[in-house]
């Protein structure tokens, strides 16, 4: 699937966050029907609206992102997975310091908060976990292989970090 198909700001992050699930091909009656509920779902999710001051973050920290920075990101973030012990131990203290910024009233008050509470908005209601996300793990195995080790990475960090 193409950028092209991805339209939007919201657009371009599921393509950067979710564009290399789809490597399979859509061979099935099951995978046809869901390959077709994701474009629809694509065609018609609206757009995700922040107020001005907001767009203005945005617009900031993606003029610093680079689609080779972005990249990096997601290739970094898959080498955590795939050693997330080693990762958490190594990086214990930043772990810590960055978990107690999120819980702080500064993070609380900050433009990636409000952020961060839109798009969980907007995803809630525009359908992204019951049709894109459902319909993801349907046509490919390598979403699933992913979300399976997310899930083991959230019990190890939800072990070493508690109540965070």
């Amino acid at each position: 699937m193409s950028l092209l198909a991805f339209p939007g700001n919201y657009g371009l992050y599921l393509y950067f966050h979710f564009g290399k699930f789809f490597d399979e091909k859509i061979d099935t009656n099951d995978k046809i029907i869901a390959y077709n509920r994701i474009v629809e779902f694509l065609d018609n999710m609206g757009n995700l609206e922040f107020p001005e001051d907001l767009q203005v973050f945005l617009a900031e920290s993606f003029d610093a992102l680079s689609r080779t920075h972005l990249k990096k990101m997601a290739a970094d973030f898959d080498s955590i997975m795939n050693d997330l012990d080693n990762y958490l131990e190594v990086n214990h203290e930043s772990v810590v310091g960055y978990l107690e910024y999120r819980n702080s009233d500064d993070f609380k008050a900050s433009p990636a908060y409000r952020m961060q509470q839109i798009l969980v908005e907007f995803q809630k209601s525009s359908g992204y976990y019951d049709i894109f996300i459902s319909n993801l793990k349907i046509i490919s195995s390598s979403y699933r292989t992913y979300l399976e080790k997310l899930h083991v990475a959230n019990e190890k960090f939800i072990s070493r970090f508690p109540q965070r």
